[in-house]
């Protein structure tokens, strides 16, 4: 959900001149913001709810602006590793694994040993 309520927050909050000046501190600033206005108003966490929902749906809009945080993070990562002489060769996260994860989920279903469970969230 944190993504949801970033790219939700960057819709209410952020800046393009500031994202792009200094991205951490600014996506920082804009998910500190975001966190405050979702506990005291439902509808910012229901839109963060939704965002994500759209992320994980692979909409366009919330993957662009999704993969353009992440980029932006990423170069600023390299940035201060570079700065301690450390270097990776690969930058990945838990979307690395979502094509692969549906492969698996495929495979467990055609065995017939994928339960299909619906979860409500009441508090939202």
């Amino acid at each position: 959900m944190q993504f949801g309520l970033l790219g939700t927050g960057f819709q209410l909050f952020g800046y393009e001149e500031k994202l792009q000046s200094n991205p951490l501190q600014h996506l920082f600033e804009v998910y500190v913001q975001v966190n405050k206005e979702a506990a005291d108003d439902k509808s910012v966490a229901k839109a963060a709810q939704e965002f994500f929902q759209r992320l994980e749906l692979g909409d366009v809009q919330a993957l662009s602006l999704w993969q353009k945080f992440r980029d932006l993070s990423i170069e600023e990562y390299i940035r201060v590793y570079k700065r301690l002489g450390v270097y990776f060769d690969e930058y990945s996260g838990e979307s690395f694994y979502r094509e692969k994860s549906q492969e698996v989920l495929k495979l467990l279903e055609s065995k017939g040993l994928l339960l299909k469970t619906i979860v409500t969230f009441s508090n939202f």
